[in-house]
């Protein structure tokens, strides 16, 4: 059983750190820097970037404050893989801030540092998705921000845990990155229920907690599945080789419910789920004894495996989930060896890191936000 205070700060949407203003916190939206992408076509090299060995987290400095944005609200980013910018909008909600800004932060740059997008709304109400001016009202994001790059938006697809009170609604939102404004609300269709985007996959297609998928290009919704015997929540990573989203969740991904884990796999055009099967081992042991909750992890394409982090407990320790053989075979849990240069990251605040853990392909790393009064770190794979 999680530790009393854990679970009534769960409850109540208490959370350290989530007041928007001070460091990182531009005064006036700007247009951010150009989507030029990388001028000579290859791999990207910034100065915060160079000369740092493999598997060893280290620091982005002047990264910290996430722009001013209520992000540590059990509260996620979304990557725009096209130019390696990282995306925050409408983080906060329920009691820990109304504020809905849009901040970026672009990694191809040499100094990177957060951009204010759109400026939070000044007129607010209470319990509502939309606030009077139409722009999204501020809400734990979890894990329901997304790039979709078939429509060009930053979406948000589910709102949970709204401001303040929260309240559910089943809403989807998108922002372009080139007026740096919302479309209006109702552009995209709601869902059948209030559910929570996870995961996109390798169509640009959203899938909730409810088993339902959102296609934006053509905005519609669909129920695929005609077999899904294990819940999923988060964190649920893409599989790009198999095509196929895998789902490793402790108990319902949120800390309540039967201890353990709730894995299994969803091939893409498929009609069923399937449980996977995790091979005994002493890191398996060791992340059961965490008990991780509003936990990321990622497909790393490069070396076909996923990454799982959790951090709240053992800040920098990465654990790595290596596909069987065979669709049937056991996934294997081991700890990613970290160099002996390697800085350790914050803690992660206590209302998890959610998908502030993002994979970045043309830097071939992960990128984390464990805490966001923190700068940014980064780990190199490739």
């Amino acid at each position: 059983m999680l530790p009393l205070l854990f679970l009534l700060s769960a409850a109540l949407g208490c959370t350290d750190g989530v007041s928007p203003g001070g460091p990182g916190s531009p005064d006036a939206p700007d247009a951010g820097a150009a989507d030029a992408g990388v001028a000579d076509g290859g791999p990207l090299n910034p100065a915060w970037f160079s000369g740092h060995a493999l598997n060893e987290w280290f620091v982005i400095p002047g990264t910290q404050g996430a722009g001013g944005s209520a992000v540590n609200a059990y509260s996620g980013m979304a990557l725009r893989e096209d130019t390696s910018e990282l995306w925050i909008a409408a983080a906060g909600g329920h009691s820990d801030s109304a504020d809905n800004r849009v901040v970026s932060l672009d990694l191809r740059l040499d100094a990177p540092t957060w951009v204010l997008r759109k400026a939070a709304s000044t007129s607010i109400a209470n319990d509502v998705p939309h606030y009077p001016d139409g722009t999204p009202a501020s809400r734990h994001l979890y894990q329901t921000i997304h790039w979709v790059p078939s429509v060009h938006r930053v979406m948000l697809v589910g709102n949970r845990g709204g401001y303040p009170n929260a309240y559910h609604y089943p809403k989807v939102d998108g922002f372009n990155p080139d007026t740096n404004n919302w479309d209006p609300a109702g552009t995209w269709a709601d869902e059948a229920a209030a559910f929570t985007g996870m995961v996109r996959d390798g169509n640009g297609h959203i899938w909730t907690n409810g088993f339902t998928v959102f296609a934006p290009e053509t905005n519609t919704w669909s129920e695929p599945l005609t077999s899904h015997p294990i819940p999923i929540r988060f964190p649920v990573a893409y599989d790009s080789r198999r095509n196929q989203l895998f789902s490793l969740m402790w108990a319902d991904g949120q800390g309540y419910g039967t201890p353990g884990f709730n894995s299994s796999r969803i091939p893409v055009g498929g009609k069923t789920q399937y449980k996977v099967t995790l091979a005994p081992s002493a890191a398996l042991t060791r992340l059961q004894g965490l008990i991780p909750v509003y936990a990321a992890m990622v497909y790393d394409t490069g070396n076909d495996r996923f990454l799982f982090y959790d951090g709240r407990a053992a800040p920098g320790e990465v654990f790595v989930v290596t596909p069987g053989a065979t669709d049937d075979a056991p996934y294997s849990v081991s700890l990613l060896d970290l160099g002996p240069g390697s800085s350790t990251p914050p803690a992660t605040v206590g209302a998890g890191i959610n998908s502030r853990f993002r994979y970045v392909p043309e830097l071939r790393g992960i990128v984390a936000m464990p805490d966001a009064r923190q700068p940014l770190y980064f780990l190199r794979l490739e």
